[in-house]
C-alpha cells in the first residue's frame, strides 16, 4: 500500500511540476555527475543571482520526488501521513502562483538506471552541466559505462539551441560529449579548456587560484575550504555565467560570497588546536582519493606541522566494485596518512587491510563499527595541531558524528555540519560530549 501511494505521489508531483514549468517557462540549468553536484549547484546559483531571480534546489532534493518538490518550493514532510497536506499545498501553488523565478538550478541524481530519463521526460534544460563520471551507485548500475550512459541522457535531452558546460579534465565526460549538437563550454585546470584555472595555492585558510577566459585572467580565493576538486564548481559557475552574459569579473565578484554546503572539505576548528577537514557529506572512491590528495598537497607545501589522521568510512552502493574501490583508497591512505581510523565493515576489512599491506603500521590503524565510537576514541587520541580528514558515505556511516565530537565548538554543529535537521537523527551517545 505504501509503495502504491509513493508512486501516486510521484505522478502527482510530476504533473504539478509540469504545470508550473509550462505556466512560467523559466530557464532551467540542470547538473549531474558522480561528484560535486551540490557544490556546483551552489556556485552556479551564486553567480546567476547577480543578474536574475534564481531558485536553487535545496539540499539533496535531486531525485524523482525531490526535484519536483524543489520546483514547487516544498519540502518532504517529516511524517508519511503529512503527504496529503503537502500535495494540497503543491496543487494550490501551481494554481495560484502569479510570479516565478527567471532561472531554476536543479541537481539531478542518478541512483539507479532510468532516473535521468525520468526527470528529463518533463524537464528540458537550456543549460546542462556534467561534473564527472566515476564509480558511484554501482550496486545497481554494475559498470561505470552504464553510469556514463545514464549521465549522457541529460546532455542529449538539453534543448537543441542550449549549452553544455562540461569538465574537460574527465576523459569519460569528454567521451560522453561526442556526437552532440549543443554548444559546449569546457572548463578545467589547464589551458586546454575554455574556462580554466592556474596558479593554485592551498593552505589552512582556503584555496587561491586564477581563472582565465580568452584574454582575461583574474584571481580568486575560496575561504575555509580545501581541495582542487572544489575549483571545478567555481569554473562551471563562471562558464554558466558567460552563457548568460555575466562577464568574468562579475562572476568572480559573486563567487567571493559563495559558501559551499556543509560536509564538503570545510575547515573546522578542532579540539586541542587541531584542524578538521570535514568532507563527511558522502563518499565514493574518486572523491576519497581527491580528499587524500589534498592532504598530500598540504604536506608537500609544509603546511601540516603535526600528525595526519584520516577517518574514512565505508563507501556505499559500490556493488561488485566494493572490494576494489576500498582497496584503492587504502593504498592511497598508506602513502599519505600517519594514522588511519576506519568505520564500517567494508572499510575495516578492505580499506584498512590494504593500507596495512602497503606499509601503514598495524598499530597506527584503528577500526570501528560505528562513527560514534570512532569519535569517542578520537577525543582522547588527538594531539595539539593534528590534521584530521573525515569522510564517508551518509547512510549507515554518518561520519559527521565524528566531527561533532571533536570540533572545538560543538554548539555550532547545526550551522557547520551536514544532516543536522529532521528527518536525520542524532544518536543519544552524542550527548556524552556535554
Amino acid at each position: 500500500m505504501k509503495v502504491f501511494f509513493s508512486q501516486y505521489i510521484q505522478r502527482l508531483l510530476k504533473d504539478l511540476s509540469i504545470k508550473v514549468l509550462k505556466k512560467f517557462n523559466p530557464g532551467i540549468i540542470a547538473i549531474t555527475g558522480s561528484n560535486g553536484k551540490s557544490s556546483t549547484k551552489e556556485a552556479i546559483a551564486c553567480v546567476l543571482q547577480g543578474k536574475f531571480s534564481v531558485l536553487s534546489s535545496p539540499g539533496n532534493y535531486n531525485t524523482e520526488i525531490g526535484v519536483p518538490l524543489a520546483i514547487l518550493e516544498r519540502k518532504i514532510p517529516r511524517f508519511f501521513w503529512l503527504w496529503p497536506l503537502t500535495i494540497v499545498q503543491c496543487y494550490l501553488y501551481s494554481l495560484f502562483r502569479r510570479h516565478y523565478y527567471q532561472k531554476v538550478v536543479l541537481e539531478m541524481a542518478a541512483d539507479k538506471p532510468g532516473d535521468i530519463k525520468y526527470l528529463t521526460s518533463f524537464i528540458k534544460p537550456e543549460v546542462s552541466v556534467l561534473t564527472s563520471i566515476g564509480p558511484s551507485h554501482l550496486e545497481l548500475f554494475k559498470t561505470i559505462e552504464a553510469v556514463a550512459q545514464e549521465k549522457r541522457i541529460l546532455l542529449q535531452r538539453t534543448r537543441k539551441n542550449g549549452f553544455l558546460c562540461l569538465n574537460k579534465d574527465d576523459p569519460k565526460v569528454v567521451k560522453a560529449s561526442q556526437g552532440l549538437s549543443q554548444k559546449i563550454i569546457w572548463y578545467g585546470i589547464g589551458n586546454k579548456a575554455d574556462v580554466w584555472a592556474s596558479d593554485i595555492e592551498q593552505n589552512l585558510s582556503g584555496i587561491k587560484f586564477n581563472i582565465h577566459y580568452q584574454n582575461d585572467s583574474l584571481p580568486i580565493i575560496l575561504y575555509n575550504v580545501l581541495g582542487k576538486h572544489l575549483i571545478y564548481p567555481a569554473l562551471a559557475a563562471v562558464a554558466c555565467g558567460l552563457i548568460y552574459k555575466i562577464n568574468l569579473g562579475k562572476a568572480i565578484a559573486r563567487l567571493k560570497t559563495l559558501k559551499f554546503p556543509p560536509g564538503r572539505m570545510r575547515i573546522i576548528e578542532g579540539i586541542r588546536e587541531s584542524k578538521i577537514i570535514d568532507d563527511s557529506y558522502n563518499a565514493n572512491p574518486a572523491s576519497m582519493k581527491s580528499a587524500l590528495s589534498t592532504l598530500m598537497d598540504l604536506d608537500k607545501q609544509k603546511v601540516i606541522k603535526r600528525r595526519k589522521i584520516g577517518v574514512l568510512g565505508t563507501m556505499n552502493e559500490l556493488g561488485d566494485y566494493e572490494r576494489k574501490g576500498h582497496e584503492e583508497v587504502g593504498e592511497e591512505a598508506a602513502k599519505i596518512l600517519d594514522y588511519l581510523i576506519t568505520v564500517g565493515k567494508p572499510a575495516n576489512k578492505y580499506l584498512a587491510g590494504r593500507a596495512i599491506e602497503k606499509g601503514l603500521p598495524t598499530q597506527n590503524v584503528f577500526r570501528f563499527s560505528r562513527s560514534v565510537e570512532a569519535g569517542q576514541f578520537l577525543k582522547k587520541f588527538i594531539h595539539d595541531r593534528d590534521i584530521i580528514l573525515v569522510k564517508g558515505s551518509q547512510n549507515n556511516v554518518r561520519t559527521e558524528w565524528v566531527v561533532e565530537q571533536i570540533m572545538e565548538h560543538p554548539e555550532k554543529a547545526k550551522d557547520l555540519l551536514v544532516r543536522q535537521n529532521p528527518p536525520w537523527k542524532k544518536p543519544k551517545e552524542l550527548t556524552m560530549y556535554n
